[in-house]
């Protein structure tokens, strides 16, 4: 979904509120049992461990948790803006 904002510039000066524009995006709060994994996004190792609070755009991905040898992969999809996902990682 797309935003805009029209500002109209008279001749005489103005305070203008700043303005930030973001890109549409969710976040991803993913908790492993056991804490303590590291994460890959799409095979992207990122740099965080569970938990986590990760900031990605709309779309599917695949989430990989990893401690101790224990691995578990899942696919997500992003199209909210706030998204819990746990996995276990015990046998």
């Amino acid at each position: 979904e797309n935003e805009y904002r029209e500002i109209h510039v008279g001749e005489t000066a103005q305070d203008v509120a700043p303005i930030t524009l973001r890109k549409p995006g969710a976040t991803l709060m993913l908790t492993t049992a056991p804490a303590g994994a590291s994460i890959r996004v799409d095979g992207k190792l990122i740099d965080q461990i569970t938990p986590a609070s990760i900031s990605l755009a709309p779309g599917t991905y695949s989430i990989t948790v990893e401690k101790a040898g224990q691995q578990r992969t899942q696919r997500i999809e992003m199209d909210r803006n706030l998204v819990y996902l746990r996995i276990p990682l015990n046998p």
